[in-house]
């Protein structure tokens, strides 16, 4: 046998899953919104939007004014908690299609809210989360901008990539690591992963910290109100560390954007898995709150 031969052997015998990750369905260049990404999406095939990729959005959410441009009808109404104090009440408009490039999802309980006091860019018109994540695995690279949108069926894992267990809990997605708060006080917990946020670690311990700085907490739905951030003495996910780590004080912990944006980092939440690879600015320091 030849040795051009042996190679198609080879060759023949690897699972063509094994492919798969150089051959993603869709990829999808977005604009940053600070450290946020937002995504030119459609809705019923006709109308293109601005949406927040927000991996801690349960619910896809769309604006009243697209909701009135599509002449989308309510079917209920309730209340939607945020980061912020307080409820801010949602209609539901039934049934939409969000296109993704060539790709569509139907998403079948979309809920209707007012967008206009999110720290975003005032043209985005919607937010998408789960239905996107729990459909597809889904790849984000900071530094070319790029979505790209794999099938679970056939994806396999990124090279060299560090591959972290996502907890999935009533459609929210949680990841560990630990914050060393100040000597003596360390706190290991399930954090919620947010790229909706572009905070570092969200933790209450924040409180606790040596150095704490006075700041508005919630930046979301619902009312901002006076709260502390803090200077953690590090901050560890996975095998990467980070030291004097600010992050605010909130009672829901999660791990934000500046955290997230130090990697390509790939949602695999089919097989719950979180997979990163480190880019340019892994070591970026972290910034203390501006307010």
């Amino acid at each position: 046998m030849t040795r051009f031969a042996k190679i198609l052997l080879l060759l023949s015998c690897v699972p063509a899953a094994a492919f798969a990750q150089t051959q993603p369905l869709e990829t999808l260049h977005y604009r940053p919104s600070g450290k946020l990404i937002i995504l030119d999406l459609t809705v019923n095939g006709k109308t293109h939007a601005w949406f927040c990729f927000d991996s801690g959005a349960y619910h896809s959410i769309i604006d009243p004014r697209l909701a009135r441009e599509l002449g989308l009808k309510t079917a209920g109404e309730g209340t939607l908690g945020g980061t912020g104090k307080g409820q801010v009440s949602y209609r539901r408009v039934g049934p939409i299609t969000v296109g993704l490039g060539r790709l569509s999802i139907p998403v079948s309980d979309a809920w209707s809210t007012d967008m206009s006091g999110l720290p975003i860019a005032k043209d985005v018109r919607g937010i998408i989360g789960s239905d996107l994540l729990d459909r597809y695995v889904i790849s984000i690279d900071p530094d070319t901008r790029v979505v790209s949108i794999f099938d679970p069926r056939t994806f396999v894992a990124p090279q060299q990539a560090t591959a972290l267990p996502i907890v999935v809990k009533n459609d929210r997605y949680f990841v560990r690591a630990t914050l060393d708060v100040k000597p003596g006080v360390r706190t290991d917990n399930l954090y919620r992963i947010d790229t909706g946020s572009e905070d570092s670690f969200d933790d209450p311990s924040a409180a606790l910290a040596l150095h704490t700085h006075k700041t508005s907490l919630g930046n979301g739905f619902g009312a901002n109100f006076e709260g502390v951030s803090g200077e953690f003495e590090a901050a560890h996910l996975g095998p990467y560390s980070w030291r004097d780590v600010w992050g605010p004080g909130g009672q829901s912990p999660a791990i934000g954007m500046e955290i997230l944006r130090r990697f390509v980092v790939t949602f695999d939440v089919p097989h719950r898995y979180m997979y990163l690879n480190p880019n340019s600015a892994l070591n970026d320091a972290i910034p203390a709150p501006s307010n």
